[in-house]
């Protein structure tokens, strides 16, 4: 079995400051929120880790973990996208 590494919440707002701002299908944000308050927190953040690294494709610059702490911001909070 493949244990994959868990990011942290401080771990991710290290990266924040610098950080741009992505678009996302609305389907996703919706499933993501749901998540966050359904399942423990630490599966929400194993599942938004293993969704950005086996379904988004990075451009130029990005990094995978830009892609999550955007996708948390967006589902952690109440604004619209």
């Amino acid at each position: 079995m493949r244990v994959l590494p868990l990011i942290t919440p401080t771990q991710l707002d290290i990266k924040a400051t610098n950080m741009k701002e992505f678009t996302w299908n609305s389907d996703t944000i919706e499933y993501f929120k749901e998540l966050y308050f359904t399942i423990p927190t630490d599966d929400y953040y194993r599942k938004i880790e293993e969704f950005v690294k086996y379904e988004c494709d990075l451009e130029d610059g990005e990094t995978h973990q830009d892609l999550m702490v955007d996708l948390i911001n967006k589902t952690q909070t109440n604004e619209e996208y």
